[in-house]
């Protein structure tokens, strides 16, 4: 309603027009607008009416005649409308409404965002309250038939939240709308600190007997069948369809998904939707890497990330649950701020779209998007934001709308002008209010369904397969079809006997229907023997037999000495760089209210700069004594010499490191107020996010943890002095105090009893004055930072119960090995282990191990971009081999290492990791046990660790495609079998196919033909012993070559060069040593994130344009111009890349124009690999990674897009763990890419037809 009275005359809206669904070919209706508005004193006959907003004339003719508002309803769509009642004095006043014309059977499903803000704020309590009240009045109106709450109910998680506002809010809702909640981070642990999984309120507000009278419950989480953190419901739609909303809790436990998909799996003929609190970030789904690129965590980045029980996040909710099931069609969460809304959609293993979607308006969203268009009106928690989702089955239609109840306005607008514009990055917001067509939601048709049964442990070389718990929705017989990890079939039927030799075997079984539905499922099959010497899968949840390298305790880590401070000779308490178990505990030992929530903190500080700069920041105080969640107070480095003081990217004033200063800091929680001091002067203040009771307090009975963090933002340091006391000082006062000094830093009038200091002048850590006391707390357990997750904590008696081995504390080397006294003298042993990283850091095994220093180590390392392989005699370290490449981010990785005498093959997936066998020649180690290395990784993972002695062992390498691009329908192939390995000497190689001999000798040519060839390499060693492997050869017709250019006869006429750098420009393309070169450093702006209400929009991380971190950039790319290649579809694309530059490198494909493309784009200065997709100039990323190239060094990068499935390699590894299926592009031709690359290079372009009908894989 919006008011422009000028006297005391009023005019009132008594009966608001009411938003509405209208179905098409409704009649005309008419609206009495003297029932809608009343003028005080005056007869309503002397108002005068106005229609001021129609927005869309076509869904909605509105015409103002004598007899009132006459609506006539058209098209399919909504109009906005507003009616102005006028008076003779020019008093006015507007009523606001939209009316959505459907077909006859749409219906409604409203998402509640966090309300978190709402129940915290005292002012804002009110606006939950009329959140719930406007769906209940609009129930009607809108056919509203479910609401979802996506979690972050509450602030802290404290008992006046729930019980005065969340409850009661949500409690208008019953009798009258079905609705679901779920907890989120705020809703889970101490203070809403998501620390530890307790949901006690929670479970008190919301218990399960309140939903098991409901008519829509379904049911919970199996293993606990009285909390209600992970419910189903159902119910049926106006058009018959069954409908299933499952809700997860933030963060998923392992198990949880596990039941998720029991309970899809059961109700294959129910349309399904998942409500959780974290799924899709503002650009991308939410995965390891959103918390250090736009700083928002996901559950595994909690203290929820150390629950034996486990943890996921977007990502790996969408592999192990979300993908599977054909059935569902919709996401929604909360918990990520930028815009605040993201739709993106994806397809799961079926082809089915999914419809994913982000929906928060909570503070710390843009206040640009709270404010509906209107920074000044933003914040408020959100101002009431709800979101619509419309569902129109009988239109093959949904739209989602967003609705401000403080506002009474939808969210419509745009940035400036709803142009798309760069330079301010203007246009239309996205994702708040989208329409979708063409979309089928009636009833799900049930489809078969893949079941390769439970992983195997067996100990015999003939095993069954059992494929039976299949599920067949066809008339006609399965077809069952069993590959090995290479891609070759090894048998056929539902439960085939096969021989396996001993090993670890990664089997995938595909089913074909009658109908043509093609499903896949994946089992382990792990073949022992009597001379296996391990197996361990830590499905028993024991790690007994491994031990940790001795750790060094923090009261070891801790001296006192003396230092000069100001001329004077001072006791001062060196610290050391702490791990997530180490910390100094400071209790107040003071009476009074629960939480500290009005203190001060100061700190004479002196910070070496040679410390801090190995991680960056230095924590100085952590409210969460368990250490599981992000500190609450840093110096972040700014400089190579300063640091800022702060939290949530507001870090203020230089702290220069290699000096002392006096550090305060001041909160003033009930204002959410924090204030920051540099040697006396106030350097910034900063408005916190979580007030009186909130993140920052320091609970009185726990205390806090000093110079700790969860993640290792921690540094060595010197303290001479510490003060805490339980009030805010005035800026004065701290003046007063003034510079660090030999006694100490407070002055007799600040030694009163609500305060405590430390100065170590007697070497310890006894308090100079006050009741406080400071203790070293040290939490290293028996395995060190290694522990187990998984199902196994959950269902510790089930059968399928899983685990593995994580080791998570991001700080320096840490390591575990088999600590059995035979191991030590084993040798000659193939030592197999499943390997995955969500860090970039270092991450590997070590073999031959005796002792911590002897043994030999292989290292992965992404953030250096090499892998080592080293020998550790007597302690000191050789390098015997290493090059310069990471490894594959967030995938399940096969590691193997093979030791023969002094030969080392260690292998990636298959792939030698150094080209060749290294031979240890000089004094080589003899024997040893196995063990695991992991250093400053946030989370290593290893799984099914198999070790057994050699045995001869053929390796034919892995798969290959080439094409034959001079037509001579023959390509020479080159055969390796250096992988191969024995004890006894190897004395013949064998290549074959169907049994004719093509070549022998470890590393051979042979000329194969075009087709798909299955070559086999037979060994035999001098014992008599034989060993077989086989590897697929493809070979391209040259019809299938779209696209050979190898640039060797010196030009590129048939590609044209497209400049849209900003900056450094032009480009410099030339062909130069037969290669295509780009030598110029031309480059754009960048959308990058310091804040979704940053003054720069550049910084904002969202955008009209896109969304997303390193986005938007434009730099220069030369694309092929043959008029045929534009038409070009399902295809791949390789390319030899190099670059003499750091910045960004790699291909478009499906090119149309400028603002039509896919693009993968590799950077080594930020070390991502990013895949995008642009439409009509817009820019969505649909998949990233955490690896990069090395300079000056070809790279090979191959890009597939097949029936809409992206995949992507780099130098034969995947980047992305499965294919990325989008469907907003169909065809177009390829490009050579480069942004702010000096010396940038391409070479052997090849397109192949993927699906030619001519071709002989046709």
């Amino acid at each position: 309603m919006i008011n422009s009275n000028r006297n005391s005359r009023q005019i009132e809206i008594v009966e608001p027009i009411e938003d509405s669904m209208v179905v098409q070919g409704s009649n005309t209706s008419t609206i009495d607008l003297t029932e809608v508005f009343r003028a005080d004193r005056l007869p309503e006959s002397a108002l005068r009416y106005t229609i001021v907003e129609n927005s869309n004339p076509a869904v909605v003719t509105a015409s103002n005649l004598e007899e009132g508002l006459v609506l006539e309803y058209g098209e399919i769509g909504f109009s906005d409308l507003a009616i102005e009642a006028q008076d003779t004095r020019g008093n006015s006043v507007i009523d606001k409404f939209r009316i959505w014309v459907t077909g006859e059977q749409a219906f409604t499903i409203a998402i509640l965002p966090d309300t978190q803000n709402y129940t915290s704020n005292p002012e804002l309590n009110q606006t939950f309250f009329n959140m719930t009240q406007w769906l209940v009045d609009n129930q009607e109106n809108l056919n509203l038939d479910f609401v979802i709450h996506v979690g972050d109910i509450t602030d802290d998680n404290l008992v006046p939240q729930w019980d005065e506002v969340a409850e009661p809010a949500m409690r208008l809702l019953d009798g009258i709308i079905p609705y679901s909640v779920l907890p989120g981070n705020h809703d889970i642990g101490p203070g809403g600190t998501s620390s530890i999984r307790t949901t006690e309120l929670y479970n008190r507000a919301f218990p399960v007997t309140r939903y098991q009278r409901t008519e829509t419950f379904g049911g919970v989480y199996d293993v606990e069948p009285r909390r209600y953190d992970n419910n189903y419901h159902q119910f049926t739609a106006p058009d018959g369809t069954q409908w299933l909303i499952i809700s997860l809790e933030f963060g998923p436990r392992d198990d949880v998904l596990r039941w998720a998909n029991d309970v899809i799996a059961a109700h294959p003929n129910h349309r399904v939707i998942m409500a959780t609190h974290d799924q899709m970030s503002f650009d991308t789904r939410h995965d390891p890497l959103n918390l250090p690129l736009v700083d928002e965590g996901a559950g595994t980045q909690y203290g929820l990330g150390r629950d034996p029980q486990g943890a996921n996040d977007g990502e790996s909710t969408w592999q192990e649950f979300l993908r599977k099931h054909p059935n569902i069609s919709f996401t929604f969460n909360g918990h990520i701020f930028g815009d605040g809304a993201e739709t993106q959609v994806a397809y799961g293993d079926y082809g089915n779209p999914v419809y994913q979607m982000l929906v928060n308006y909570q503070n710390g969203v843009s206040t640009e998007i709270t404010g509906n268009g209107d920074e000044s009106r933003g914040g408020n928690g959100g101002n009431g934001a709800l979101r619509l989702l419309t569902i129109d089955p009988t239109e093959n239609r949904f739209s989602t709308a967003t609705y401000f109840v403080n506002f009474d306005e939808y969210l419509t607008g745009y940035r400036v002008q709803p142009e798309l514009d760069r330079d301010g990055l203007t246009g239309p917001y996205r994702g708040h209010q989208d329409v979708f067509e063409n979309v089928y939601l009636g009833p799900p048709q049930e489809l078969s369904k893949a079941n390769a049964g439970e992983d195997q442990v067996v100990n015999t070389n003939d095993v069954t397969l059992d494929g039976t718990a299949s599920r067949n929705e066809s008339d006609s017989e399965l077809n069952y079809q069993w590959f090995d990890g290479s891609g070759n079939l090894i048998a056929t039927g539902a439960t085939p006997d096969v021989i396996l030799p001993v090993g670890k075997h990664n089997l995938t079984l595909q089913i074909t229907d009658g109908e043509g539905v093609v499903n896949q499922d994946e089992v382990l099959i792990a073949v022992r023997d009597e001379n296996t010497l391990l197996w361990a899968d830590f499905n028993d949840g024991s790690l007994v037999g491994w031990s940790p390298d001795e750790a060094i305790s923090l009261e070891e880590l801790t001296e006192f000495g003396l230092l000069d401070i100001a001329n004077d000779e001072a006791q001062v308490m060196s610290f050391p760089a702490t791990t997530p178990n180490q910390g100094y505990l400071f209790k107040p030992n003071t009476s009074g209210a629960e939480y500290i929530n009005k203190y001060t903190l100061i700190f004479d500080l002196f910070v070496p700069s040679t410390s801090i700069m190995e991680s960056g920041w230095l924590s100085l105080l952590q409210t969460d004594v368990s250490n599981s969640n992000d500190a609450e107070l840093f110096i972040r480095q700014t400089s190579a010499n300063t640091g800022g003081i702060g939290i949530s990217g507001e870090y203020e004033g230089n702290v220069t490191f290699d000096e002392w200063h006096r550090i305060a800091v001041t909160f003033d929680l009930p204002t959410s107020t924090l204030s920051k001091y540099i040697d006396g002067v106030k350097v910034g203040t900063q408005t916190l996010s979580e007030g009186r009771n909130g993140r920052w307090a320091i609970k009185r009975d726990d205390g806090a943890l000093l110079f700790a963090d969860e993640n290792n933002e921690t540094a060595a340091g010197f303290t001479s002095s510490i003060f805490l006391r339980e009030k805010v000082l005035t800026d004065a006062e701290i003046a007063q105090l003034g510079t660090p000094e030999a006694d100490g830093i407070a002055t007799q009038s600040q030694r009163v009893n609500n305060a405590t200091q430390f100065d170590f002048t007697s070497s310890n850590l006894d308090s100079s004055f006050g009741l406080g006391t400071l203790n070293y707390q040290d939490t290293t357990s028996p395995t060190g930072t290694w522990l187990i997750q998984g199902t196994v904590f959950s269902r510790p008696e089930a059968e399928d119960r899983e685990g593995r081995l994580i080791e998570r504390s991001d700080s320096l080397t840490q390591s575990l090995y088999w600590n059995n006294p035979e191991a030590l003298s084993w040798q000659n042993y193939v030592f197999d282990v499943t390997v995955l990283s969500t860090d970039d850091d270092a991450i590997g095994v070590l073999f031959y191990y005796q002792d911590s220093q002897n043994h030999y180590k292989l290292i992965l390392d992404t953030e250096n971009n090499e892998r080592t392989l080293v020998k550790v005699k007597d302690g000191q370290e050789t390098i015997l081999a290493s090059q310069a490449k990471g490894y594959p981010f967030n995938l399940d990785l096969e590691l193997r290492i093979a030791i023969t005498g002094n030969q080392i093959i260690p292998t990636l997936d298959g792939q030698n990791i150094f080209d060749e066998a290294i031979v240890d020649a000089v004094d080589p180690l003899t024997q040893g046990t196995i063990g695991l290395y992991s250093q400053n990784q946030e989370y290593s993972s290893f799984d099914n660790i198999m070790v057994n002695p050699v045995t001869l062992t053929a390796n034919a390498g892995v798969n290959q495609r080439l094409a034959d691009v001079d037509g001579d329908g023959l390509v020479a192939v080159e055969l390796n079998a250096e992988n191969s390995f024995s004890l006894a000497e190897i004395q013949s190689y064998s290549w074959s196919i169907e049994n004719e001999i093509l070549a022998t000798g470890e590393n051979t040519t042979a000329n194969l033909p075009v087709g798909d060839n299955l070559v086999t390499l037979t060994l035999e060693d001098r014992e008599g012993n034989v060993s077989v492997d086989q590897v697929q050869i493809a070979v391209y017709p040259q019809t299938d070559v779209l696209l050979w250019e190898d640039f060797q006869d010196g030009e590129f006429s048939d590609w044209t060069v497209e400049d849209e750098g900003e900056f450094d420009g032009p480009s410099a393309w030339e062909v130069s040593e037969d290669r295509l070169m780009q030598s110029s450093n031309i480059n754009s702006r960048q959308l990058q994130w310091s804040g979704a209400s940053n003054s720069d929009v550049w910084q904002r991380g969202w955008s009209p344009l896109g969304d997303g971190w390193m986005t938007l950039r434009q730099g220069t790319y030369a694309y092929y111009n043959s008029p045929e290649a534009v038409n070009w579809r399902d295809y791949s694309l390789e390319a030899t890349v190099a670059n003499e530059d750091n910045e960004g490198i790699g291909v478009l494909f499906y090119y149309q124009d400028p603002d039509n493309y896919y693009k993968l784009e590799l950077d080594a200065n930020q070390r991502f690999t990013q895949l995008f997709q642009r439409v009509d100039g817009v820019e969505t990323t649909l998949a990233r990674s955490r690896n990069h190239y090395a300079l000056n060094t070809d790279t090979h990068l191959r890009v597939d897009i097949d029936d809409n499935r992206i995949s992507a390699w780099m130098d034969g590894e995947r980047i992305f763990n499965n294919p990325i299926e989008d469907r907003q592009l169909t065809e177009g031709t390829v490009a050579l890419y480069s942004w702010g690359s000096q010396g940038a290079s391409f070479d052997d372009i090849t397109v192949l037809d993927l699906n030619s009908a001519n071709s002989v894989f046709a």
